[in-house]
């Protein structure tokens, strides 16, 4: 349902009030809006940074650093490197649930403000105290001049999918919840949704319809002229598509304004973060500022509040969706710097056929930020490949950078999030490792606790002793495509031409041993002795298996077990294929058996702040091939 009457504009904060008081109000003149302070809290967790931010804020007259604040500037958690706002001034009572944790639960509005490594936050930052000054501004004016009735226009949703039309308008009065409160309306998305209002006065109406997000700012929405008229009593117009969130969840506030006359509200709309124009804000204290803002008298506005509910995506190729106890080893190796706004629209703007291009904003944020799967072998310690840490953009002399660039998340089966997430302290790989190649395909990682580690299960995965039969019986775990690719095919699109996504939920299969000989065979390729190959049950025996099962891009890095008695074993890493999963070419994994000697001296090589390479004569053999990898 959505919200009439009384709340906050979003996450910026302006009341808006539907009375009928407010529409018997005589009509008054229009007046400036008096300038207000932004009040701000830096938060202790900003630590190094805290210099940088304060340098960003400089030449802003608004702003004040005092209480009662109205954002908190902190880092987000499990991303310590990511700037953040926190809504400071929003009630706990009007929290909405945030449905990427794990569980779910309740939490404040947010905006991200960019990344301290990039150092691309101050002109978001700076963007943000204007926004929330000017709705300081439009608050200390006060909405509520108003001679228009709200009841008069209805504002709806139609979030139709298939023959199922779901229309969802603006209840009058608002529904509330078990304490009194407000509810917002779940939109269960499977489809693009657009806008429709309809006037129920018995005088025409101009009205003008605005989307309020904290992170695009309030920008009006197009209904192709016809909110430049009068509507016509019992007319209705609608918008064209309005959104849609094929990826990601949140809220769909739509800001609704009605007069007897023409509505002009350009001095209201902002733009959004990455446009060009805000590029200023870097450079010069002025860069940001506008003009104040002025109300006309006869606007009657309301905000209607929605929250859209991204749909699951359906899911290692072949695989099932992991079950409740299974895997709890298991953890994702993610990224803690994103990727630029620009860079997702200059990859936009290749062209398909272009090998480089990722398809960057057809994919979520977790999307984007996953890159590895990997095994906790102890309460501190990870094993994952080589080619997660050490090889682009981590190669030669940047291979520290993967301390401050990765982070670990551990108790979950839900991709990027959920579980506890840790810090990496340090990280070994074999003194012969080459990056771009696959020998030696194997790392360690050290874990430290920090303030957004909470409490998790410190069990960690035995490693396996005896040396793998062909035959044997395995299972394999990730995150990664699902879909069959065809030797030097790119990855990103399955032999049907579609685009590849990562699942939501953990994948796990069966895989079988096979033979080494064999192996070789059908690779056409050398086949270095700490490597270990695998293909669907049956196929190992020239079978056609009942279901394919295998290792692609995003699977880098994660688990290969085999169950001994009751317990299951790590054996194996996932570490590259020529495809994925295409006729009869195996995955090939590192054979953890065979480095069980080189774990052991890492484990004692490795120390907090390094990355490190650690010799072990006793290394399998090398091979120089090179092949495409599973991250």
């Amino acid at each position: 349902m959505g919200i009439s009457g009384r709340f906050k504009l979003g996450a910026l904060g302006a009341v808006l009030m539907s009375s009928a008081a407010a529409a018997q109000q005589p009509v008054a003149a229009p007046s400036p809006v008096r300038p207000a302070t932004v009040n701000l809290r830096l938060s202790p967790d900003l630590g190094d940074a805290l210099p940088e931010v304060r340098a960003a804020l400089l030449g802003l007259p608004s702003l004040r650093i005092a209480e009662p604040s109205d954002y908190e500037i902190t880092t987000k958690k499990d991303f310590p490197l990511t700037l953040i706002a926190v809504d400071a001034q929003q009630p706990k009572s009007d929290w909405a649930n945030d449905f990427k944790a794990d569980p779910v639960r309740p939490a404040p509005r947010k905006v991200e403000l960019g990344n301290l490594d990039l150092n691309d936050f101050s002109g978001r930052l700076r963007l943000l105290i204007d926004r929330r000054d000017r709705a300081n501004q439009l608050q200390a004016f006060g909405f509520a001049r108003a001679i228009v009735s709200h009841a008069e226009l209805d504002t709806c949703i139609d979030a139709a999918t298939g023959s199922e039309p779901q229309l969802i308008c603006r209840p009058r009065p608002a529904p509330l919840g078990p304490k009194g409160e407000p509810q917002v309306q779940l939109l269960d998305g499977r489809d693009s949704m657009v806008a429709s209002v309809r006037n129920r006065s018995r005088e025409p109406l101009y009205f003008a319809l605005l989307a309020v997000n904290p992170a695009s700012g309030i920008s009006r929405i197009s209904f192709d002229g016809a909110d430049r008229g009068p509507l016509a009593p019992g007319a209705s117009a609608g918008t064209q598509t309005l959104y849609s969130f094929s990826q990601s969840s949140g809220f769909v506030q739509l800001l609704t304004i009605t007069s007897s006359q023409p509505i002009d509200t350009a001095a209201i709309e902002q733009l959004p973060f990455d446009d060009p124009d805000w590029d200023k804000c870097l450079g010069e204290a002025s860069g940001c500022s506008r003009a104040s803002v002025t109300i006309p008298a006869d606007w009657a506005i309301s905000l209607t509040e929605y929250f859209y509910m991204a749909p699951t995506r359906l899911g290692i190729g072949g695989g099932y969706d992991v079950t409740e106890g299974m895997a709890p080893w298991m953890v994702e190796i993610y990224s803690t710097v994103p990727f630029k706004p620009d860079e997702i629209a200059a990859d936009a703007l290749l062209p398909d056929s272009d090998k480089d291009k990722k398809h960057l904003a057809q994919r979520s944020q977790r999307e984007r930020d996953h890159r590895c799967g990997g095994t906790l072998i102890g309460p501190r310690l990870v094993l994952t490949a080589a080619h997660c840490v050490a090889s682009a953009p981590f190669a030669g002399a940047d291979y520290a950078k993967v301390l401050s660039d990765r982070r670990v998340r551990v108790g979950t089966k839900r991709l990027g999030r959920g579980g506890s997430t840790l810090a990496i302290d340090g990280v070994a790989v074999p003194a012969s490792y080459t990056a771009g190649k696959q020998d030696d395909d194997i790392a360690l990682l050290l874990l430290r606790s920090d303030r957004d580690t909470s409490r998790y299960d410190e069990a960690g995965a035995r490693l396996g002793e005896k040396p793998i039969a062909a035959g044997t019986n395995v299972t394999a775990f990730g995150w990664g495509y699902t879909g069959t690719v065809a030797p030097g095919a790119d990855p990103l699109f399955n032999i049907a031409d579609e685009l590849q996504r990562n699942p939501d939920q953990l994948q796990y299969g069966q895989l079988a041993v096979l033979n080494w000989n064999a192996c070789k065979r059908r690779l056409k390729a050398k086949l270095g002795t700490g490597m270990v190959c695998l293909v669907a049950p049956g196929a190992d025996r020239g079978a056609t298996p009942d279901k394919n099962v295998f290792s692609c891009r995003g699977d880098s890095g994660g688990p290969l077990v085999r169950k001994v008695g009751d317990v299951e074993e790590l054996i194996g890493v996932t570490s590259w294929s020529l495809g994925c999963g295409y006729k009869d070419i195996p995955s090939v994994y590192t054979d953890v058996t065979k480095y069980r000697r080189w774990i052991a001296a890492a484990m004692q090589q490795i120390r907090p702040g390094q990355a490190l390479r650690v010799d072990e004569k006793a290394a399998p053999s090398r091979q120089e091939g090179r092949r495409q990898s599973t991250q």
